[in-house]
């Protein structure tokens, strides 16, 4: 991966296509801070994200879903879903012990 220069905007996504072997991953793990980067930096709203660990990134909207999703086969697809929103959750380990009306909300 070599030279790549992308500015995602809001609204809709672009499309990254390109051969296996062409840095489709590498480029998204870059971004999402799970591999490090020789040159270059990623910026969000103009701010570089060198420093930033991919939990912190992934708070602030950049993250990543694998191609090979494993699903939790005792819980429904709901339950699998909602997986994914754990990094945007508020409520904390303590919080979940107790059963609260904001637990219940989120």
């Amino acid at each position: 991966m070599n030279d790549v220069d992308l500015d995602v905007a809001p609204g809709p996504r672009p499309a990254i296509l390109g051969p296996n072997g062409a840095g489709k991953t590498t480029l998204f793990n870059a971004i999402c801070g799970l591999q490090a980067h020789a040159s270059g930096r990623v910026l969000l709203d103009g701010h570089d994200l060198a420093r930033v660990k991919p939990h912190r990134r992934a708070r602030r909207g950049i993250a990543r879903t694998f191609q090979t999703p494993q699903m939790l086969k005792a819980r429904s697809s709901l339950d699998n879903v909602m997986l994914g929103t754990h990094s945007r959750g508020r409520v904390t380990i303590l919080d979940g012990l107790l059963p609260l009306p904001h637990v219940w909300r989120e």
